[in-house]
């Protein structure tokens, strides 16, 4: 018969069990870097890479996240930049500071000022910093509420200062960050950053595998647009299994307890909560999970372990833009949908070119068999009955074609030498006619040309043309032959490009077809890197010579030929932006700034981007004597003049038979 002692003790040893088998068994380790002596720095920033440095007792592999406990600082013999008490913030580092963001802050701080007044008197010496009373070394040490980092991730770790508002600020002054192998860093002062190698800041990071608080996962943090039925939701914290979750709710983030929140759930058995009654439209609210941690210890009460305060907010009663129609250029023929994308409509109407299109009610406009006749700006407007609307941005949608050709050597046409003769290719389409204060007739590539003498009197600009060659970004070819002598500065051939007095402050926007300081051609589109796309070939030589540029959308790449040869490329991350200037021949900018002064003929421009053949075409209908090599053939080795001319002919076969059954083997015996 078992004794009563042996019962209590076999529940506790059941109870003890649960326990153990509920919560993870936390491991903590360290990371090293430095050693404590000579130089070591101090300041407000240090940049390192997690898992990077020595590490004690860690896990492998590393977890992620792992969760910062504590950070210990050397102190620099030198200064330290900073006279009060200090935080360390864990913020993101990509090389940039106006892109990083607070990760952690600490739980503690450190008064700097007397760290090093008790330094100093330790040492028995009150001579001030870079004397040679410093003969040891001295340590602070920062404690962290287990803040997550990823492994192997920079980040910056960053002085910051609490102010008496509450809130924290960078402390501005001396930075000192280590550069040395896989680290990397500098002096940060404003934003600005400064090498300075020499100085390495030592530090111990104390990291645990664990967290004991939940990690929320919607919505995020500062969302917008939350419906009013919003479901919060996070994950366990891997530490322990949580008994439950407390939920708060609140537009008022000191409200956030249990007698005060508006929302408050206790012992909510989920990682999941959806407010009821559903939340305010158009209301701001915060809100925080606390994990409860089973209890052994009487009165066995759990423990609540606090998440951090989020914060989002209800979509408002309004009707709210979320992504409006895509410009696109297409194919004749093609289908066309445009969609606008809102909150809270109940109606939409769309337009085109500012007219109502009957009986097109739905957000998504279809267009089947799209032809030049629908080309133009269609904008939706979206309705609800609170009475509220709103209205999308304008779609510029186009066919593939030639969308201006200016032959500038036809005075018997409307608009004379500066007609647009686009309707000679695509009947019905819309002519942009240019003008000139001032122009000058002279012998062309064909025909006449206008000579332009690098003053705004003969600046040519296209009537119209503003918002219509916008297509630009969709893809786009733009196409000119020029004749000028040796250039001595930038000037541009075809340009539309702002700041426009319309945007006198803002980035430059558009393209340029130009030359640069030394007579190469260049294409440039602005907004993106590297904007200048060189053909690295003159073309100042009094001899006229035909310019193209090209981008295609679908693969963001610019190309520049010169005289039908591709001569350079370049791919983008992303796509230029949309210009409110006026397109141009003969400088950059619509006030006449970085003018061209030579000879312009047949400019023209296509909504696509042609391909190398039709490049070839264009340069050849004006040399018909000459070929272009567009593509060299593999087994092309040589021609009537003993080099390559691009096509495989009896001379290629000629030459490969002469070397037929050449052995280079050793030993000769094996080329038999």
């Amino acid at each position: 018969m078992m004794k009563k002692y042996q019962w209590a003790a076999m529940v506790t040893l059941a109870v003890l069990l649960g326990f153990f088998q509920s919560a993870a068994i936390a491991i903590e380790f360290t990371e090293s870097y430095g050693n404590f002596i000579n130089n070591n720095a101090a300041g407000y920033a240090f940049v390192w890479k997690t898992g990077q440095a020595t590490l004690t007792g860690a896990p492998s592999p590393l977890p992620a996240p792992m969760y910062l406990r504590n950070w210990t600082y050397a102190l620099s013999s030198t200064g330290h930049g900073c006279s009060d008490g200090m935080y360390l913030a864990v913020m993101t580092w990509d090389g940039n500071l106006a892109n990083s963001t607070v990760v952690g802050i600490s739980s503690s701080y450190v008064d700097m000022a007397a760290e090093y007044a008790a330094w100093r008197t330790e040492e028995g010496s009150n001579t001030g910093f870079g004397t040679t009373w410093y003969t040891g070394f001295r340590t602070v040490t920062w404690q962290f509420d287990y803040v997550p980092v990823q492994p192997n991730t920079l980040y910056a770790m960053t002085f910051m200062r609490k102010n008496a508002d509450g809130n924290f600020y960078i402390s501005l002054g001396g930075v000192e960050l280590d550069t040395s192998n896989a680290f990397t860093g500098g002096f940060v002062t404003g934003g600005t950053t400064m090498n300075q190698p020499a100085w390495e800041a030592h530090y111990i990071a104390t990291y645990s595998d664990v967290t004991p608080y939940p990690t929320y996962t919607a919505p995020a943090d500062g969302a917008v647009n939350q419906a009013t039925n919003v479901q919060l939701s996070w994950t366990a914290p891997n530490a322990f299994i949580p008994v439950g979750y407390n939920v708060y709710i609140d537009p008022f983030e000191p409200n956030l307890t249990p007698a005060e929140a508006d929302y408050y759930v206790a012992n909510q058995p989920g990682t999941t909560y959806t407010p009821t009654p559903a939340l305010t439209n158009g209301t701001t609210y915060y809100w925080r999970v606390e994990a409860l941690e089973p209890n052994l210890i009487a009165p066995y009460a759990p423990i609540p372990h606090s998440g951090p305060v989020w914060e989002f907010t209800t979509v408002p009663l309004a009707v709210i833009s979320v992504a409006d129609p895509v410009s696109q250029t297409v194919a004749a023929g093609d289908t066309v949908v445009l969609t606008f994308e809102t909150l809270n409509a109940t109606s939409w109407e769309w337009y085109k070119n500012g007219s109502i299109l009957a009986g097109e009610t739905s957000p998504t406009l279809t267009i089947p068999n799209f032809q030049l006749a629908n080309e133009g700006f269609y904008t939706c407007t979206a309705s609800n009955t609170l009475p509220s609307s709103v209205t999308s941005s304008a779609a510029q949608v186009m066919t593939k074609r030639l969308a201006g050709w200016w032959k500038l050597d036809d005075p018997d046409t409307t608009g004379g030498y500066l007609a647009d003769s686009v309707q000679e290719e695509v009947p019905g389409a819309p002519a942009h006619i240019a003008t000139a204060a001032e122009y000058r007739v002279a012998a062309g590539k064909d025909g006449s040309a206008i000579e332009l003498n690098g003053t705004t009197t003969c600046l040519v600009t296209v009537s119209n043309s503003a918002d219509f060659f916008n297509f630009y970004p969709q893809g786009y070819t733009v196409s000119a032959w020029i004749n000028r002598s040796a250039a001595s500065a930038w000037g541009a051939y075809v340009s539309k490009q702002s700041p426009a007095t319309t945007e006198p402050a803002a980035p430059a926007k558009g393209f340029i077809l130009t030359h640069d300081n030394v007579g190469q051609p260049v294409h440039t589109l602005r907004t993106v890197s590297p904007n200048d796309l060189s053909s690295n070939i003159r073309a100042d030589d009094n001899l006229w010579h035909l310019v193209t540029g090209t981008y295609d959308a679908a693969t963001k790449t610019s190309r520049i030929y010169v005289d039908g040869i591709l001569r350079n490329q370049v791919t983008y991350s992303a796509h230029p932006a949309v210009s409110p200037a006026a397109l141009i021949f003969g400088a950059e900018f619509p006030n006449g700034a970085v003018a061209y002064t030579g000879l312009l003929d047949d400019v023209r421009i296509w909504t696509y981007p042609l391909n190398a053949q039709e490049i070839a075409k264009l340069y050849t209908d004006f040399n018909p004597s000459v070929y272009i090599c567009v593509e060299q053939p593999a087994l092309d080795i040589t021609g009537p003049n003993g080099v390559p001319d691009c096509k495989v002919d009896l001379y290629d076969f000629a030459q490969t038979a002469a070397a037929w059954l050449e052995c280079g083997r050793y030993p000769e015996l094996s080329c038999n």
